[in-house]
């Protein structure tokens, strides 16, 4: 195998990983947008200016 060949991919494979690296990072965005609105229902039932303790613990255990 040919060293030289390895720093410069086929342009095609390029895209292809950028792509995927794309996509993943929007899964990744769309999941924590999603535990967010279910945790913040879950855990805030009347917002306010500030949060409880409890509330946040609520937060901080659904987060997880």
């Amino acid at each position: 195998m040919d060293i030289s060949n390895l720093s410069s991919a086929d342009p095609k494979t390029q895209i292809m990983n950028q792509i995927r690296q794309e996509a993943a990072v929007n899964n990744a965005r769309a999941l924590i947008t999603k535990l967010n609105a279910h945790c913040f229902d879950k855990c805030i039932p009347s917002p306010g200016t500030s949060l409880s303790k409890r509330e946040e613990g609520c937060l901080s255990a659904c987060m997880e």
